[in-house]
């Protein structure tokens, strides 16, 4: 592709009408007719303003199809790094949304164990936490709770009957 656009460059460059080459040359016949400038130092501008002209030619043939394929290739390369971009931001939200689905599915039975959880039912004690819990309450209120009948005291709410022994 470099070669026939460095042609189609060099061909459009050629065919191209310098309107500042003719009027540079206009001014070097009017200074001539006026003998304002000598037959030699003419003959010199004029050289040298078509190799300027002629370098600016041969610089843009030679640069031009080179920006113009790199260019290209850098767009090319654009699209692919957008395709790459694509799939890896598609891939990050996959994995992101499997994290969450697995944090979701672990958290779940955690907070149907976990006591302190608002809407949890109230835990149910076993026996022994009962039993334990109800002589502890009773020796609060200076009651004797050690399997024994004898309760002693005015204010434990119990009166002995003559049938007990």
């Amino acid at each position: 592709m470099s070669d026939r656009v460095a042609a189609l460059v060099a061909a459009l460059l050629g065919v191209r009408t310098d309107h500042a080459s003719a009027r540079f040359d206009a001014e070097l016949d009017a200074a001539l007719a006026a003998n304002s400038l000598d037959v030699q130092t003419a003959r010199a501008l004029r050289f040298w303003q078509r190799a300027s002209v002629q370098a600016v030619e041969d610089y843009t043939a030679g640069v031009l199809p080179v920006a113009l394929a790199a260019r290209a290739d850098a767009d090319r390369q654009g699209a692919d790094d957008v395709v790459g971009a694509a799939a890896a931001w598609e891939a990050a939200q996959a994995a992101q949304a499997a994290q969450a689905a697995q944090t979701a599915q672990v958290a779940q039975p955690t907070a149907l164990l976990n006591d302190s959880t608002p809407d949890a039912p109230p835990r149910r004690r076993s026996v022994s936490e009962t039993e334990q819990a109800v002589r502890a309450a009773l020796r609060t209120r200076d009651a004797q709770v050690d399997g024994s009948p004898q309760f002693e005291g005015k204010d434990s709410g119990h009166v002995r009957s003559a049938t007990s022994a």
